[in-house]
């Protein structure tokens, strides 16, 4: 119960009692049209009283609600969302404006679009992060944050920088962050036929000669595809399949340019099945182990047809249908696809002892 209405509900008990009392003490008199209005008047003085009481009460109550809401004003969820984090809470009147635009090489026209910015602050937290103070998506971009120390880090698709700024009181700051940046596109050809792309993925590693291990930068990158990068020597993986199909090539991404590399694959899309006789649909339930010539395993699959994408060279294929296990050797040359097939019989079943 509120404590206005508490005070009241008190006030209304202790009248009550009061008018009781009253008229169980009083004597008889002669007048009653006077004693009626005299009681009536007791009463009413009560009442006249309680309603100040409560009227106070009231005044005080919200009183105490406007200084609440001044100390704890209502929240605004788009204005925390949009307001730097260190200027949450802060005056806006002292804080700083910072303008920031970014350019591929020095000189070279603004970029427009895909940048992303990121203000942190310049000491970490107890998490040992920098805490994140202000964050865009675009082009040039303005910030109004707190007077202090701050690191900016842009970023270009894989292309970045970062800066330390300092930030003083009612004062804008103006930065040119310069990328030395370029792109990179990349394809991948047979000598002979023609490569199914769809099946072409390619990762860029750093250049790295301190170590053996490179540092992946970004995997998966499809052809055709332009990738930002600062310039520097790099170190790229071309994939054609999933299997051994692989090429790998030194990449120097100089700022300002686009640089277009073609990597060529020597390999082919071979299709296996195990067959009754010719012409017969592949077995069901038949597992694969596909080995090259030194007896390593390039590929295990679990299927009727087994699709594979094989560099040049020789193979064996063993497969298991139920109980049965057969093999056959054949051999993989560049921009020549293949489908083989195994028959199920007696000359084709594997010498298992010879394997071993």
């Amino acid at each position: 119960m509120p404590y206005h209405h508490a005070v009241a509900e008190q006030v209304f008990q202790y009248r009550n009692k009061s008018s009781s009392f009253l008229v169980r003490n009083q004597k008889p008199r002669r007048h009653l049209i006077c004693d009626y209005t005299s009681k009536n008047f007791f009463h009413l003085s009560y009442v006249l009283h309680a309603l100040l009481l409560i009227v106070a009460l009231l005044r005080a109550n919200v009183s105490c609600a406007q200084t609440e809401q001044k100390i704890f004003p209502p929240s605004n969820i788009e204005n925390m969302q949009t307001l730097p984090f260190s200027a949450q809470g802060q005056s806006t009147t002292a804080n700083a404006t910072l303008q920031l635009e970014a350019h591929m090489t020095q000189g070279s026209p603004t970029i427009k679009n895909d940048l992303v910015w990121r203000v942190f602050a310049s000491k970490i937290n107890k998490n040992n992060n920098l805490p994140l103070i202000a964050y865009s998506k675009g082009g040039s971009v303005e910030f109004s944050l707190a007077p202090g120390d701050y690191l900016v880090h842009v970023a270009f698709g894989r292309a970045g920088s970062t800066q330390h700024i300092t930030l003083e009181a009612n004062k804008t700051f103006s930065k040119q962050m310069v990328l030395n940046a370029g792109g990179i596109k990349f394809n991948a050809i047979l000598p002979d036929g023609k490569i199914n792309e769809s099946q072409l993925k390619f990762s860029i590693y750093a250049d790295s000669n301190q170590s053996t291990e490179q540092a992946l930068i970004t995997a998966n990158v499809k052809p055709n595809t332009i990738v930002r990068l600062n310039a520097d020597t790099y170190h790229v993986v071309s994939n054609y399949g999933t299997a051994n199909a692989i090429v790998r090539s030194d990449i120097k991404v100089t700022a300002g340019k686009l640089t277009e590399v073609t990597m060529q694959h020597r390999a082919a899309q071979i299709t296996l099945k195990v067959i009754r006789q010719k012409g017969s649909e592949a077995m069901a339930d038949t597992t694969w182990i596909i080995m090259n010539d030194s007896g390593d395993i390039i590929r295990e699959i679990a299927n009727a047809y087994a699709y594979v994408i094989l560099a040049e060279g020789d193979y064996l294929a063993v497969a298991k249908n139920k109980s049965q296990i057969y093999q056959k050797e054949f051999s993989v040359s560049s921009g020549e696809d293949q489908e083989i097939e195994i028959l199920a019989i007696p000359q084709n079943i594997a010498d298992i002892e010879s394997m071993n």
